[in-house]
């Protein structure tokens, strides 16, 4: 009997030791009476800028031998990279058996994403509330464009928050012409240059810009309003004047020629070749061997034909009295008559006709075919006889 009361006060002092152990190496949860809300609700998603009420209570709880503890309040987030935590508030040293009560009231983040208000009751765990921010950015301001050609110059003012991403430059259809990086942006001041194409030379353009940020996670962006537009005048675009050319030079050519003496040559610096010689023309000059009109003294063109065996070359001009004077024509000649007698006349056709081909032609075919009659005469008698 006394080993069974020695073994049962061995199971009991294990019993108490192993629900030590395991109430320290268990973590730590909240207790029943912590709570936190961000303007009454544990979990809120914004959409504009605005103060928003938190309030927190961590219900009176201790650890055996504690007889007071601390809670605190904070902020942490976003979510993604580079989080931040801010403290809010701190309670005094309060006793076990006293609910804590936090209260604040924050501006909304700077940056958009998801935050979570923090309380740690300061004895047994944290709870929380969970804060989505989705502000758009705020609008562009300050635009300015400025031509050159076809290329539009834009400056603008840089937004004011931190997870800007990107701008969008936009015309009037809605139709985003160029997106710049904050990288562009310096001193508080953004520009970007884009040439519109030569479909703008010529008119007039409103442009807009708006600022890019962050949503929920900087993969989620977020278009902000556009700003007021300025508008750009692009010139006309230049036709480009023809540039003249020289027109060729004609290059000389040979020609063959089937007339004698020197050929004519053209004048223009080709060359023309005759059979007994070549002549070569100069430009704005008359050509070797080429006869041209020359006025005479009198004014009257001389004519120079070409030279010909046997003939004259030269053809000497007409020339006229003087103003109001007469006009010598020379004496008509007029050749003398012969006297023809009958006798005379019919001696001469008679000659005249024993002279022509044709008579002595006529005469002899007739002989001939007296000469067929008498023997065919001939033959047919000798045929009779028989």
């Amino acid at each position: 009997m006394n080993r069974i009361h020695t073994a049962g006060r061995l199971i009991a002092a294990a019993g108490i030791m192993g629900v030590g152990v395991l109430a320290f190496a268990a973590p730590a949860a909240a207790a029943s009476g912590d709570s936190v809300t961000i303007a009454s609700v544990s979990t809120l998603t914004i959409t504009e800028s605005q103060r928003l009420s938190i309030a927190a209570t961590a219900g009176a709880f201790c650890h055996v031998g504690l007889t007071g503890r601390e809670a605190s309040l904070s902020l942490t987030g976003p979510t993604g990279p580079s989080p931040s935590t801010e403290m809010l508030k701190t309670s005094q040293d309060t006793a076990c058996n006293q609910d804590i009560s936090l209260t604040d009231s924050i501006k909304t983040p700077d940056r958009n994403g998801t935050y979570a208000v923090v309380l740690d009751d300061g004895h047994s765990g944290s709870t929380q509330a969970t804060l989505n921010v989705l502000v758009p950015p705020a609008k562009a301001k300050g635009l300015a464009v400025t031509t050159a050609g076809t290329i539009a110059a834009f400056t603008w003012t840089a937004n004011s928050e931190p997870d800007i991403t990107g701008y969008q430059v936009m015309d009037s259809n809605g139709s985003v012409v160029d997106t710049v990086t904050p990288d562009s942006c310096s001193s508080g001041s953004c520009s970007a240059n884009v040439d519109m194409g030569s479909s703008a030379a010529g008119h007039r353009v409103k442009f807009t810009v708006r600022a890019i940020r962050c949503g929920l996670a900087c993969s989620d962006a977020i278009a902000g309003a556009s700003s007021s537009s300025a508008t750009a005048d692009f010139a006309p675009g230049s036709t480009p004047t023809p540039t003249p050319t020289a027109s060729p030079t004609p290059t000389p050519t040979k020609s063959s020629g089937g007339g004698s003496g020197g050929g004519k040559g053209n004048g223009t610096g080709g060359k023309g070749n005759g059979t007994g010689g070549s002549s070569t023309g100069k430009t704005g000059s008359k050509g070797k061997g080429a006869h041209l009109p020359s006025l005479s003294a009198a004014g009257v063109p001389a004519l120079n034909a070409p030279a010909l065996p046997g003939l004259q070359t030269e053809i000497k001009p007409l020339v006229l009295g003087k103003a109001g004077g007469k006009l010598a024509y020379p004496a008509p000649k007029v050749a003398a008559k012969k006297t023809v007698t009958g006798v005379r006349a019919i001696s001469h056709d008679i000659a005249s006709g024993l002279k022509l081909p044709p008579l002595w032609r006529g005469i002899a075919a007739a002989a001939v075919l007296l000469l067929i009659a008498v023997h065919l005469r001939a033959w047919a008698t000798r045929t009779d006889l028989a």
